[in-house]
């Protein structure tokens, strides 16, 4: 998913995958979103191939990064961005990346463990829906800034520290994204909702 080294040529062959992660956190596209898809994630155990970024995740934003080398064969001459850790060469998941998975459920997937759900938010489509139509004359303007902003405004106006409140806020919450939108959230992002509302 990364890309490998050619130890003959001396040069790192990066992927798709790792060439969008670098571009993400460049001055230029930083306020940007970058979604990553992995299209039938479950042909292959996810807990395998993805458990790297699995750990990293659920680390604290300043320590996201992951291993491209075990050493630097730049001599300190890396490009911009990309970190040398204890003598091998980081790679930063900057905070605008999201990592978005499709899966089937069939006999041709592997099934998706308890890990994997846990560490995610899940939208299972069980029927149709119908279909939306957007104005693609104008692109869309996604900044950062702009979700960041409606985070914080979110966190300022809910002020209740009452802890049946609390739990009354996040069962209505629970409720409405089942509900509507048929999405469903693990026990660490609900205990992290939990403490961040004691804490408010």
């Amino acid at each position: 998913m990364l890309g490998s080294y050619n130890s003959f040529f001396r040069v790192f062959n990066e992927s798709q995958f790792s060439r969008a992660i670098y571009e993400a956190g460049t001055t230029r596209y930083c306020n940007h979103p970058y979604f990553i898809v992995l299209d039938e994630m479950n042909l292959s155990r996810v807990e395998y191939y993805f458990a790297d970024l699995l750990s990293i995740m659920e680390g604290r934003p300043e320590d996201r990064e992951i291993e491209l080398l075990n050493h630097d064969p730049t001599g300190g001459q890396l490009p911009k961005g990309i970190r040398l850790k204890n003598g091998a060469v980081q790679l930063p998941i900057p905070d605008n990346v999201w990592f978005v998975g499709t899966a089937n459920t069939d006999e041709s997937t592997y099934e998706i463990t308890r890990k994997v759900y846990d560490r995610a938010q899940v939208l299972q489509i069980d029927e149709p829906f119908p279909q939306e139509s957007f104005d693609t004359t104008q692109p869309a303007n996604l900044k950062i800034p702009d979700f960041r902003q409606a985070v914080q405004d979110a966190i300022a106006k809910f002020t209740n520290t009452d802890r049946e409140a609390v739990d009354g806020c996040l069962t209505l919450i629970s409720s409405a994204l089942h509900e509507y939108f048929q999405v469903g959230y693990g026990q660490r992002l609900l205990d992290q909702l939990s403490i961040q509302g004691e804490r408010i």
